[in-house]
């Protein structure tokens, strides 16, 4: 079984391809992930990325006016889903 730190990692990976390459959520998670991984790893990856789609609204909220001398826009873009995704663990 790989580890939450290798699903943290393919859910950045995929919500990558979904923001910078207009991937289709269900389609990413299937190229990354692959075949080959455990039902229990493809749900945690897919709740990672799914959870992260769903709360990035309220994630820019919570992280925007902490940010010092940047705004979101200037964030890079893995920045900025790494940001999201933690925000939305950490909820």
């Amino acid at each position: 079984m790989p580890s939450r730190r290798a699903g943290r990692e393919q859910a950045l990976q995929t919500l990558y391809s979904i923001v910078v390459g207009h991937r289709d959520p269900g389609d990413a998670i299937d190229e990354v992930v692959g075949d080959h991984a455990d039902s229990e790893h493809r749900v945690f990856v897919k709740d990672l990325v799914m959870g992260t789609l769903d709360f990035a609204a309220q994630a820019d909220v919570i992280v925007a006016p902490r940010l010092e001398g940047w705004t979101l826009e200037r964030l890079p873009t893995i920045d900025r889903l790494l940001l999201q995704m933690g925000t939305y663990e950490l909820r």
